[in-house]
């Protein structure tokens, strides 16, 4: 099992815009494709989402998100979501395997 970190800077202003949208609509559709998480965050005092997702391996992730990205509901979303400008100034991932001590296995 490995996991990706996923942090998105949100645009000015825009945090709760981006918030609602996970909510709404990028989480459940994730669920669509088989996404697995392990939690959504949002640090004190920043303009920031964070999350982990899990996954059996690379192929996987890659797989999944390919199928996310060309959903024609994720693309209609994202469009209608960002129609006052983008809700994402800087994004960061990550891939993470857990150490053998690790609770999260």
């Amino acid at each position: 099992m490995i996991f990706e970190f996923r942090s998105y800077e949100a645009a000015p202003g825009r945090l709760e815009d981006l918030d609602r949208r996970f909510r709404e609509l990028t989480w459940p559709l994730m669920q669509k494709h088989g996404f697995r998480q392990v939690g959504f965050w949002i640090p004190e005092d920043s303009n920031e989402l964070a999350y982990i997702l899990k996954w059996n391996d690379r192929a996987e992730c890659e797989a999944k998100w390919k199928a996310f990205q060309a959903d024609p509901e994720w693309q209609k979303g994202k469009a209608a979501s960002e129609a006052r400008g983008p809700l994402i100034a800087r994004t960061s991932s990550k891939f993470w395997n857990a150490c053998s001590y690790s609770e999260v296995q």
